[in-house]
């Protein structure tokens, strides 16, 4: 990944997925792109889910045995992202996520998030900007300024 990309190619119930991974070079954000005619049908999901840390050396951050150490939570829902806290301890950030086809997002379970593309489209779904910050206002100030300009909000 020293490029700062990733794609994976895969066949899931007999069709084909892309998935396009590519992390921000400045903060700490990624962009996902998936691609698949299952997007298309509406049979296709993504899982959005957040570990503990090991606490190990050069920390994997892969603890999913320790669901009560920490918390997560939709802070807002909208039909072109989502906020999700997440608190680490005395940490506290939220994950921005937007994507730039209609979903929605739903939690399923304490750290377990689960995002759904509106079927049709152009059988991609780019799910950008899942990027940690710790102000909550910064972030929906932005999200006003984007949909605003976009035409997706008025007021």
């Amino acid at each position: 990944m020293l490029d700062g990309e990733v794609t994976s190619h895969f066949i899931l119930e007999g069709d084909s997925v892309e998935v396009q991974t590519v992390g921000h070079p400045y903060v700490d954000g990624v962009s996902v792109k998936v691609r698949s005619s299952l997007l298309l049908q509406g049979r296709l999901k993504v899982r959005v889910r957040f570990p503990y840390p090991t606490g190990e050396f050069s920390d994997d951050g892969d603890n999913w045995v320790e669901p009560g150490a920490h918390e997560s939570h939709l802070s807002a829902n909208f039909k072109w992202g989502a906020i999700i806290r997440h608190q680490l301890d005395t940490t506290i950030y939220f994950v921005d996520m937007q994507w730039l086809k209609e979903a929605s997002i739903v939690q399923k379970g304490k750290h377990y998030f689960l995002v759904t593309p509106s079927a049709g489209g152009s059988g991609s779904l780019r799910l950008c900007s899942l990027i940690m910050r710790t102000h909550l206002a910064v972030i929906l100030k932005g999200w006003r300024r984007r949909r605003r300009r976009s035409g997706k909000i008025t007021g």
